[in-house]
């Protein structure tokens, strides 16, 4: 199952920003105080010129800051994100059973009755094809956010490339069935033509050409 998600997702850029704060106390602890090589006969141990421990309250309140903005600032990048994942659909079409789920159905081949009505047909060729008007409508390429920058182009293409393949597979498998529906009759009427300008020669054949005749009517 394909899905349509950030990369990174919004939570890992969340983290790295808290982190910052992290990184911070342990470059401070990094500054090693000049004790130890000024008064070297004392045998110091080295120690921070300014110890933090990760709840020094100036900390605290720097990761809490950091989590309210973005949180804050998720909410918009979030709702462009379902937008596009009303679409995730296309990415996890099988392209092959859905053709087959169409136009295979059990039923009277001779008469054309193993499809789909043409309505459900029409209906999926109609979802796929809005489908790609609709994504490519979604949002700008490049969508600028007060904490986030979106970079939409290249999954627009895939989706809107993927829902116009589909369109265009199923397109091509009615242009199909129609050349194989007006093959098959011009196949029967010239069947029809030949046997009914046969005169039948015994009762035997008046009834095949009867039976024939009755059959290709239906």
């Amino acid at each position: 199952m394909k899905h349509v998600r950030y990369k990174p997702a919004l939570r890992e850029c969340g983290d790295f920003m808290v982190n910052q704060v992290e990184l911070m106390r342990t470059t401070t602890n990094g500054f090693l105080s000049l004790e130890k090589d000024l008064v070297t006969f004392l045998n110091l141990e080295e120690r921070a010129s300014f110890h933090l421990e990760p709840e020094f309250p100036w900390l605290v309140h720097a990761r809490e800051k950091i989590e309210r903005i973005y949180e804050e600032n998720i909410v918009e990048p979030e709702a462009l994100l379902a937008k596009y994942k009303k679409f995730e659909f296309v990415l996890n079409v099988d392209k092959k059973a859905l053709i087959n789920n169409l136009f295979k159905r059990e039923g009277d081949t001779a008469r054309g009755e193993n499809k789909a009505s043409y309505e459900e047909i029409r209906e999926q060729i109609e979802r796929f094809n809005q489908a790609e008007y609709e994504i490519l409508n979604v949002s700008n390429d490049v969508i600028d956010y007060p904490l986030f920058q979106v970079h939409a182009k290249d999954l627009k293409q895939k989706l809107a490339s993927d829902a116009a393949s589909i369109r265009d597979k199923l397109l091509e498998r009615v242009d199909k069935w129609c050349t194989d529906s007006v093959n098959t009759i011009e196949s029967v009427y010239e069947e029809m033509r030949v046997r009914i300008s046969q005169t039948p020669e015994d009762e035997n054949q008046l009834v095949e050409l009867r039976d024939f005749t009755t059959k290709t009517q239906e």
